[in-house]
């Protein structure tokens, strides 16, 4: 998708629902349904967590930025993730918490971006952490700074490739937490897009795909 034609349709992305569960669960691991109804129905203190969806200008078309998180012992070692991080007790609220995480991580600066929408908060069970998703603009290229703590790789990502009918497949898995699951996916190149980031994209997906 062009830029120029991203651009136009801010106004209708603010505007639209949010579809939560709906759209989560299409991309959704096996069992992952069932944990995510299991959180809702119980009493569960989880720890706050905030994503930025970040939409910027590559050569006259729309990009979204991805990271790869470094290699060590947390659940979510070595995955595809977008910028973002746990919840400061002194961060103001969750789009404090992302934008924050965003300077930090890739050093886009909150006077760089505006943000669009709030998406649907996400639990992920195996870190037990409610993610707050924001979907932020750059109306300009940019220039990224990855922290090298934190970020292994910059991933940049046409949207138009998410937007395709056949961008989604589904392979086997093992986790950190599961042995041989069947799950479906984003695959870029040699990237696997699943789990919580997969499920958050899911949403902005169906939003964009409702207004074609």
């Amino acid at each position: 998708m062009k830029f120029h034609q991203f651009i136009k349709l801010l106004p209708k992305i603010q505007k639209s629902a949010l579809l939560g569960d709906e759209a989560h669960f299409l991309l959704a691991p096996p069992s992952r349904q069932v944990s995510m109804e299991k959180y809702k129905s119980q009493s569960y203190s989880a720890k706050l967590a905030a994503v930025n969806l970040l939409f910027y200008p590559k050569q006259e078309d729309t990009y979204l930025l991805f990271i790869k998180r470094t290699s060590n012992q947390s659940v979510h070692s070595a995955q595809i993730a977008f910028p973002g991080g746990k919840k400061d007790p002194n961060d103001l609220d969750m789009q404090y918490t992302a934008l924050r995480e965003l300077e930090e991580e890739v050093g886009v600066k909150s006077n760089q971006i505006e943000v669009i929408k709030a998406l649907t908060a996400l639990y992920i069970p195996p870190s037990q952490f409610e993610v707050h998703p924001f979907a932020v603009v750059s109306k300009k290229p940019l220039l990224f700074l990855p922290q090298v703590e934190e970020v292994a790789e910059i991933i940049e990502v046409p949207l138009s490739f998410f937007l395709s009918n056949d961008s989604v497949s589904e392979i086997t898995l093992t986790t950190s937490y599961a042995y041989n699951i069947n799950c479906p996916v984003f695959k870029w190149q040699e990237h696997i897009i699943w789990g919580a980031t997969a499920m958050i994209l899911s949403e902005m997906r169906e939003i964009l795909k409702g207004l074609e």
